[in-house]
């Protein structure tokens, strides 16, 4: 049963690796072995795959191709490492999310410390990494649309 456990992580691990670098939310079967780093089968990933669509982490496409939902992202937020922004912007973040939503806000931070946005002001963070596509899927899962706002650019001062 660890071992099981050990290679689910080691495979979700790889699934993070691939959409760091790939900046995509499509995997490719074939992919994962190269990065696991060590020979399985084809039945072994059909499995475990299986398992990540019915757990709602992912949603197969084709018979190769799995496209990543946001419950998939909230559980990738630990694994992933955000990469700087190419552009040499930074990514303002501000979100208003009432006091109903407590619990939500406080998981919501937590999670946009993952993508390493540091505190501004309060309700305000800020960003040197590109991270729009993991923070569209944070703001999807949490069904935040109208609460939160993003702002690209550079600073004058």
């Amino acid at each position: 049963m660890q071992e099981k456990r050990l290679s689910v992580f080691k495979i979700r691990h790889a699934l993070a690796e691939i959409l760091a670098v790939a900046n995509s939310v499509t995997v490719v079967l074939g992919e994962l072995e190269k990065i696991i780093g060590y020979d399985s089968t084809y039945k072994r990933y059909r499995r475990i795959m299986n398992q990540f669509v019915n757990q709602g982490e992912f949603i197969q496409q084709s018979s190769y191709r799995y496209k990543l939902t946001c419950k998939g992202a909230i559980k990738l937020l630990p694994v992933i490492q955000p990469h700087l922004a190419k552009d040499g912007n930074i990514r303002i973040l501000v979100f208003d999310i009432p006091e109903t939503k407590r619990g939500v806000r406080n998981q919501f931070r937590n999670r946009i410390k993952m993508l390493d946005f540091r505190l501004h002001q309060r309700s305000v963070w800020v960003s040197r990494y590109d991270c729009e596509k993991w923070l569209a899927k944070i703001v999807e899962y949490y069904q935040l649309q109208g609460c939160v706002a993003l702002y690209i650019g550079k600073r004058a001062i």
